[in-house]
């Protein structure tokens, strides 16, 4: 009677192939598909609504200042 002993040569191919295979369809959906690009403008987006409101808030606090001080004298 033969005994298998741990993993044959061919299955180990086999499994490397696929993972190979594998690896190069999820890069090739990752860089062709847009998500590394959709990223890259909301980052963008985020941003520039960040700086507009960041603006909006001084140009409040600034409305705010100005009529405590008018209000005040």
């Amino acid at each position: 009677m033969k005994k298998n002993k741990g993993i044959t040569l061919i299955a180990l191919i086999v499994t490397v192939v696929i993972l190979i295979i594998l690896a190069s369809i999820t890069l090739r959906i990752l860089i062709k598909g847009g998500v590394v690009s959709g990223a890259e403008q909301q980052k963008e987006t985020y941003e520039n609504k960040a700086i507009t409101e960041q603006k909006k808030l001084d140009r409040l606090v600034n409305e705010y200042k100005d009529k405590t001080t008018v209000d005040g004298e």
